[in-house]
């Protein structure tokens, strides 16, 4: 909103974000509404009073199928093409491919026609028998039928195409307020739902939301199918949750557990405990520092930081991702992938198929100046008890522990609390998603990564050569001593050594 990432539901004035079903809808108090499945399909509504005020690719609603296709200067187009092309959006850095005309749009062949008009394929929309037919005196299905059949001729049959087409009729005939029997089965559309929670083609969504999340986007008239929360779980706006995990919701938005938040101005930092509420005090950005935007998240960003004289023997005072300050003159990284393949911050290649859980990285110089931290890892077998998988990824430092799992990919555990992502946590950590990777950053000391393929990597800056310890090695530039157990032996075996590295499991998944 505006730039910054917001969890929903949210308010903002007049206007109301909030999850109905599968879709999102943003809803004005002037009666225009916006739906969108993220996905394939999204709607507008407007009331009478915008009739005859309109234009665009929808029309300009003034009662006249005929005059439907006027350009931006009001006159008629001449094609299709020319009216859809004149009411391009100019976005920089952004280019779009020009329309079809004619006999340059693709056909869909007769044969695939015939054969995606089945009853187990589109045919399931216009078919007297199914479990559509109630909708079909309200609204026609043959505009629907016909759209699902050159959507899935022209995206070879994927089964996403067809079951979105389908979905988009299923969604107009429940918003008017038609009883939609159950048409998705295990093998036909299933919908696949998150962590506690269920499909329904009628979900209840108002008696079983945590607290004021209901009052954004009332009791819904009509169904809308989507998922619905298991027995003992409540619906945060996005997910289904524990009571104890429930967010805050004051002013509008609604805040994650554990979730750090800077208001308007960077005036404030609150944070949500479920137990004691939304806590807020006053901030101000420090000297060298603006309240800005980046990724979506509001802060206070660094601008001049450093003499050259302040930096340290490793670092230089120079500019990367626009900010000036005292930046490592390197950095090193330490990786755990497939099954597992270590390689330490030395580039020592060594393999370990224990499946407990290991100090990884972790801060073992005494230097007061050096900010305690510890990545820990958990290997799980995949498939044989021969091979082994890095599961849950756990970083401590300053006060937190910080969790990744593989069955969660969109959220983290902060001190035990789910928190989805993105995240700007206290002490300038940052969590996000980027290229199918969790991130887990704290300025440009260190940087931990975790992907779906379930490959690991900690980056740390020249700084901290030599300081750290673990199976990733020490980081002082000799992988003949990266065999280092954590009571100081080197040895050859390396079991013996990675096992000296076992840790206690702090995750609660």
């Amino acid at each position: 909103v505006n730039g910054v990432l917001e969890n929903l539901p949210f308010v903002l004035g007049d206007i109301r974000v909030y999850r109905k079903g599968v879709y999102v809808v943003i809803k004005s108090s002037t009666g225009i509404k916006v739906t969108y499945d993220l996905h394939y399909q999204m709607s507008v509504t407007v009331p009478q009073t915008y009739m005859g005020q309109m234009c665009g690719l929808c029309g300009n609603y003034n009662g006249n199928r005929k005059d439907e296709f006027r350009l931006p200067n009001g006159r008629e187009a001449s094609d299709i093409k020319t009216f859809g092309e004149a009411w391009k959006v100019s976005i920089p850095g952004v280019v779009c491919s020009s329309a079809c005309d004619g006999s340059t749009c693709p056909v869909c062949d007769k044969n695939r026609q015939a054969i995606f008009e089945k009853p187990n394929y589109c045919g399931i929309i216009n078919d007297p028998k199914g479990p559509l037919a109630a909708c079909y005196v309200k609204i026609s299905p043959e505009n629907y039928f016909s759209n699902c059949i050159y959507d899935l001729c022209m995206s070879n049959g994927d089964t996403k195409v067809l079951c979105h087409s389908i979905q988009s009729y299923v969604t107009a005939c429940q918003a008017i307020g038609v009883d939609i029997k159950s048409w998705r089965t295990p093998s036909f559309c299933p919908m696949t739902c998150p962590a506690n929670s269920h499909y329904d083609v009628c979900p209840e969504v108002c008696s079983i939301t945590c607290a004021g999340i209901t009052d954004i986007s009332k009791c819904p008239a009509q169904c809308a199918e989507g998922c619905a929360c298991d027995d003992g779980y409540f619906f945060d706006g996005e997910g289904c949750v524990t009571m104890d995990n429930c967010g805050c919701f004051e002013n509008g938005r609604y805040y994650q557990p554990a979730e750090v938040v800077i208001t308007e101005n960077c005036k404030q930092k609150c944070s949500c405990s479920p137990m004691g509420g939304l806590v807020c005090e006053d901030i101000s950005c420090p000297t060298d520092t603006k309240c800005e935007i980046k990724n979506g998240i509001r802060a206070c960003y660094n601008t001049v930081v450093c003499k050259e004289a302040s930096c340290k023997s490793s670092e230089q005072c120079k500019v990367v991702d626009g900010v000036k300050g005292c930046h490592p003159l390197s950095y090193s990284t330490c990786s755990a992938a497939g099954d597992p393949h270590y390689l330490t911050f030395d580039g020592k290649l060594y393999n370990f198929m224990g499946t407990c859980i290991y100090e990884f990285v972790k801060l073992c110089s005494k230097d007061t100046g050096l900010t305690p931290f510890s990545v820990k890892v958990q290997n799980d077998n995949r498939g044989s008890k021969a091979v082994s998988f890095t599961k849950v990824v756990t970083v401590d430092i300053f006060g937190m522990t910080v969790t990744i799992s593989k069955d969660y990919p969109y959220k983290i555990l902060v001190n035990g609390k789910k928190v989805s992502l993105p995240a700007k946590l206290e002490n300038e950590i940052s969590v996000h998603i980027s290229n199918k990777l969790i991130i887990i950053e704290r300025k440009s000391n260190v940087r931990v990564t975790y992907s779906i393929t379930q490959e690991v990597t900690v980056t740390v800056s020249a700084h901290l050569a030599s300081q750290v310890c673990g199976a990733c090695g020490n980081f002082n530039g000799n992988e003949g001593d990266d065999m280092t157990s954590s009571t100081g032996k080197i040895s050859i075996n390396v079991h013996e050594v990675i096992d000296s590295w076992k840790a206690k499991d702090h995750s609660s998944w």
